[in-house]
């Protein structure tokens, strides 16, 4: 969808089941979901590569821009203006922010919230110790959040955060309750709480349930139950603004 030329309280009317979750097991198409897009509509689009794993199938050229965090201490340097030195991944939040309100954006795409959840834990592990470890861990979560959602209502656009499931144990464990990953109990089964909207890719579509007690999706009543024919990101924000 894109927002170009539309009025601030257009964008908020468009962009009103914004931000949006988009879970499932690793290989199940999540991050497929933005080659869908047409090139006037990459164009308007940042993407946080924060696995450092590449687009699919894409080189990034065709997007405003992929950002790749590098460590400023790692012996790997960026080999493009899409590689951000930074010092710890609490530099994330002001990029971040300012992705969402840039007038040369639509959407935002954070692949994946696990690989963040992944570097907090790990930068604060090193830098601190005891009770401060999880104490600032919590808080930056808490501040993620908070900004995805003042920005996302303040200047009407689209934010699409990705996450995984928790791998299954064996084949009987596949259909067991669905909730995306995260360290820390004040957390578990609760960061689908800060999404409008929560879908599931499985077989390469996006679903949803309202009703369905096993999993954390939540769509607009309107389209309960929801399967779309693939998942295509552009296919998905015309849904959810209708």
């Amino acid at each position: 969808m894109n927002l170009s030329g539309k009025t601030l309280e257009e964008r908020k009317k468009l962009t009103k089941a914004s931000p949006v979750a988009i879970v499932g097991k690793p290989g199940c198409g999540k991050s497929a979901c933005v080659e869908f897009l047409p090139p006037e509509e990459k164009m308007r689009t940042i993407v946080f590569d924060l696995e450092n794993k590449g687009l699919p199938e894409d080189d990034g050229s065709e997007y405003y821009k992929v950002v790749r965090l590098v460590s400023i201490d790692s012996t790997v340097r960026p080999k493009d203006e899409g590689n951000i030195l930074f010092k710890s991944i609490e530099e994330l939040l002001p990029y971040f922010r300012k992705a969402i309100s840039s007038d040369k954006i639509d959407r935002v795409v954070v692949d994946s919230f696990t690989a963040h959840v992944a570097e907090l834990e790990r930068h604060y592990v090193t830098t601190s110790n005891g009770f401060t470890i999880w104490n600032s861990y919590n808080q930056q979560l808490h501040d993620f959040f908070r900004s995805m959602k003042e920005e996302v209502f303040t200047h009407g656009k689209w934010v699409h955060v990705l996450g995984h499931y928790k791998p299954s144990k064996d084949k009987k464990d596949s259909d067991a309750e669905k909730f995306m990953v995260v360290k820390g109990n004040a957390h578990y089964r609760l960061v689908e709480s800060h999404f409008n909207t929560v879908v599931e890719v499985n077989e390469f579509k996006f679903r949803a349930d309202n009703l369905d007690e096993y999993d954390s999706t939540r769509i607009k009543r309107s389209l309960s139950p929801y399967e779309s024919k693939q998942n295509d990101l552009g296919e998905l924000e015309t849904d959810l603004a209708k």
